[in-house]
């Protein structure tokens, strides 16, 4: 059965395609392991999430299985692999028939007393099966992988494969070299890409599987191949690498030939040099045509799991096939047209048709999604190999990585890493073919090229994630950085960054861009004259626009203040002023991060690092923070410069969205232990970091716009959304949001709101979330249930949970964690 993808049906599978996608993958695995797991038995209570379970039985069933399930219905599509429910004893088998003499088998009777042992004759039928057993202790229940694992290999012998489990995912790993075992989380995998991805036990480096199903390769030359693409052959057509050769006087040899009735057919395209050192352990290599087949190639190989020596020949479909999954669309040659399967460029736009042609693969590392990028400079003139990616900001041109090899010789098809430029922080990898550069590029040379015709996809940008230290996250997602989505009135625009000398509110800097999640710290660096205040505030853009939510002042008689958010240079009476040393010659930073209540303003000095803070906790969640944006203009003074900006927030493995309701809106703080937000519940007990982007009279629309500053970042591995209370939503806008969700690898749970004022019934909002959640099989937090009177929608909500109409108070904020205990367990600690 062939693999359905999303490219091919042209719109989102089905859970039943991706269901039917799964079986078949399946099919790729170890069928000798899987049929030993065919028989699910379930007992009459489900296990803890997470439990891990030892079968010591000695038969064909032993081994350490862990508990996967939840209560959305996933149990009906786990892989053969998990356990689906702790396992009764099997009933007891019926006895076997009694070998009799030689000659035909009689039909079967009761079972006599053991006889003498005649001739060797025909086997009599298996007894019927048992039936089910009520449940019992065949299983030892273990807290931890290490406790189970450990006391299966001191008391059971022997163990084919081990299972790994990371958060709530299940890996299967073989732990011999014969068997390549898929990436086992396919339900979201399918719903995200159409290419199929594998994970190698045998090495670090991921690759793609890409034998046939049912080929049985060299586990050599499985970790040798990383990736093929095969141009040309048509569906019906089966191929395979019948010679995989390197040898100590410098041959490299990888030939591909046809597969018909069960024999080699034609030798169709080849790797072939008799006197090749590689460049590196990793290289992508052409696949030359041979004999006008129409068929060639590109393969990725991986020389440090290949040595020397090494000859593999002869090798048919059921060794080596190709998976048809690995045949890309066009039938073109690449080395002689344009390949229409995958681009690296901006498909808007009129792309050069050699850079369509050559550039098979391109990765560039920045640090603002919202940059557009270009490939303006190729040279191939001699053995020079020069590749160059410009900023392109409204026509002007800025280097930002490039690669410039005078003196290259022949290459052929190339791994390049393309460094940053000067104090640039943007990289570049690509894979490009220098030969076809070489035979088409006019005069060599492509220069000038500006986003138009060289632009490079936003699909094929990715975020500078930086590592971090002395916490525990794994790291940190710049959300921002630089002057890119900015107004001003009255700045110009200076070597290092923009500057003014007019004063007033009316005289801004506006970083435009709408940010909510909390523990984030926006950074900027500026150079204040001697007689200058400098203001930094926060202004709304969702729902109230230009409302101000906080106040940070820098003044150069050498006060540091937060201001009374009338812009009026008005120190907060809730905080006393600091005092620093001002130099008008030095450069400054203000960094400004939100948690919950906690306020934190920092002012340092970039040439001493000398640093001066304040500290502001707040009675409510909403009265001093730092939503939407950042406004800077100079109140007083000569002039004021900004140098850099930066937004950077740690990256979490579960991010929670929604509006006041999420943020905390009503909940006074009077007692920190007690009036404490469901979030900060969840962060507290949440099995890894999390993380919460609420906002006060939040939309739907708010949060689509945020898929796109924070969560196309940001990239948690779980989006936890309550939304829907201001304004509505319906099933078009939820669709929206879910399917922007799984395309960027994010795996949703889609809430449903609490009632609010008269409400005794579901309103449209509330019906359309129920039909998305059924509609998409994902999980859900019913909170009005959690905040209905008796947990009954038909009585209303609770007015004992809330602090008015809509927001929770403090005991509506418990009883709203204990309903995510119920409903998404398997995000928590046990």
């Amino acid at each position: 059965m062939a693999i359905i993808t999303r490219k091919q049906k042209g719109s989102p599978l089905s859970w039943e395609e991706i269901d039917e996608n799964f079986k078949t993958l399946q099919d790729v695995q170890d069928n000798s392991y899987f049929n030993s797991l065919q028989e699910v038995i379930d007992l009459e209570e489900k296990p803890t999430f997470g439990t891990f379970f030892v079968n010591d039985n000695n038969d064909s069933n032993k081994g350490v299985y862990r508990w996967a399930g939840n209560e959305q219905g996933f149990e009906q599509t786990l892989s053969k692999g998990d356990l689906v429910g702790p396992q009764g004893p099997q009933g007891n088998q019926g006895p076997e028939g009694e070998l009799g003499p030689e000659g035909p088998q009689g039909p079967q009777g009761p079972q006599g007393p053991q006889g003498e042992k005649g001739e060797q004759g025909s086997q009599g039928p298996a007894g019927p099966k048992g039936d089910k057993g009520e449940g019992g202790d065949w299983y030892k229940s273990f807290n931890t992988h290490t406790a189970a694992k450990s006391f299966y290999d001191e008391n059971i012998l022997g163990t084919p494969n081990e299972m790994l489990f990371e958060n709530s995912e299940l890996k299967i790993v073989n732990t011999s070299d014969s068997i390549n075992y898929p990436n086992a989380n396919y339900r979201w995998k399918a719903a995200q890409t159409d290419r199929i991805e594998f994970s190698s036990p045998l090495s670090e480096k991921s690759g793609n599987y890409i034998f046939a199903t049912g080929a049985s390769p060299n586990s050599t030359l499985i970790q040798t191949i990383r990736n093929i693409k095969i141009v040309g052959a048509s569906e019906d057509t089966d191929l395979t690498i019948a010679v995989f050769k390197r040898t100590d006087g410098g041959l490299f040899q990888i030939r591909v030939y046809k597969w018909v009735n069960n024999a080699f057919g034609d030798l169709v395209c080849e790797f072939n040099n008799s006197n090749y050192t590689p460049s590196k352990n990793l290289e992508s290599l052409k696949l030359t045509e041979v004999s006008d087949s129409g068929i060639s190639g590109y393969i990725d190989v991986d020389w440090g799991n290949f040595p020397n020596g090494t000859s593999l020949t002869s090798m048919g479909y059921a060794v080596s096939g190709i998976s048809k999954l690995y045949y890309a669309a066009s039938s073109a040659s690449p080395s002689s047209s344009v390949e229409t399967s995958y681009t690296p460029f901006n498909q808007a736009n009129n792309i050069n048709v050699h850079l369509l042609a050559a550039v098979k693969q391109l990765t560039l590392f920045t640090s603002d999604m919202s940059k557009k990028y270009a490939v303006t400079f190729v040279n191939v003139q001699s053995n020079r190999r020069a590749f160059k990616v410009f900023e392109d900001k409204d026509g002007t041109l800025t280097e930002v990585c490039s690669v410039d090899n005078s003196n290259a010789g022949t290459i052929g098809v190339e791994d390049l890493f393309i460094p940053s430029v000067g104090l640039r922080s943007e990289y570049a990898y690509v894979t490009i073919d220098w030969d076809y550069l070489i035979a088409n590029l006019p005069n060599r040379v492509l220069s000038g090229a500006n986003y138009s015709i060289a632009g490079i996809d936003i699909n094929n940008l990715r975020v500078i994630h930086e590592e971090s230290s002395g916490n525990n996250y794994s790291g940190i997602s710049v959300l921002k950085e630089g002057f890119a989505n900015t107004l001003n009135v009255n700045w110009s625009e200076t070597t290092s960054g923009y500057q003014t000398t007019s004063t007033g509110v009316a005289n801004y800097f506006l970083f435009n861009t709408q940010f909510n999640v909390e523990k984030r710290t926006t950074s900027v660096r500026f150079k204040l004259s001697s007689n200058g205040v400098a203001n930094f505030h926060f202004v709304g853009k969702e729902n109230y626009p230009d409302r101000k939510y906080s106040e940070v002042i820098v003044n150069s008689n050498g006060t540091f203040y937060l201001g009374d958010k009338n812009l009026n240079n008005t120190v907060n009476p809730n905080l006393a002023a600091v005092n620093f040393t001002f130099n008008a010659s030095d450069e400054y930073q203000l960094d400004i991060y939100r948690e919950g209540l906690r306020y934190l303003a920092v002012l340092i000095n970039v040439r001493t690092a000398n640093r001066w803070e304040l500290q502001l906790i707040s009675t409510s969640y909403t009265y001093f923070t730092d939503k939407d944006s950042l406004k800077v203009f100079l109140q007083s003074g000569s002039s004021l410069e900004i140098t850099k900006y930066r937004v950077s927030v740690p990256r979490s493995v579960l991010e929670v969205m929604g509006d006041s309701i999420t943020e905390g809106d009503r909940l006074t703080n009077n007692d920190p232990n007690s009036d404490m937000r469901w979030f900060d519940f969840v962060q507290t007990n949440c099995i890894r970091e999390a993380n919460v982007s609420g906002r006060s009279a939040g939309v739907v629309q708010g949060v689509i716009n945020k898929i796109e500053s924070e969560l196309n970042i940001t990239r948690p591995e779980w989006l936890m959304l309550t939304i829907g209370t201001n304004a509505g939503g319906t099933e078009s806008q939820y669709r929206t949001i879910l399917d922007s969700l799984i395309a960027k690898g994010i795996k949703p749970i889609l809430n449903v709101i609490p009632l609010k004022g008269t409400e005794t019934n579901h309103n449209s909002t509330h019906n359309a979330i129920l039909n998305i959640v059924e509609e998409y099989k994902i999980p859900s937090v019913r909170f009005d249930l959690a905040l209905a009177l008796n947990n009954d929608i038909s009585q209303g909500r609770d007015i004992n949970l809330f602090e008015d109409d809509s927001h929770p108070n403090a005991a509506g904020s418990i009883a709203m964690y204990n309903r995510c205990l119920l409903d998404v367990p398997f995000l928590f600690k046990k």
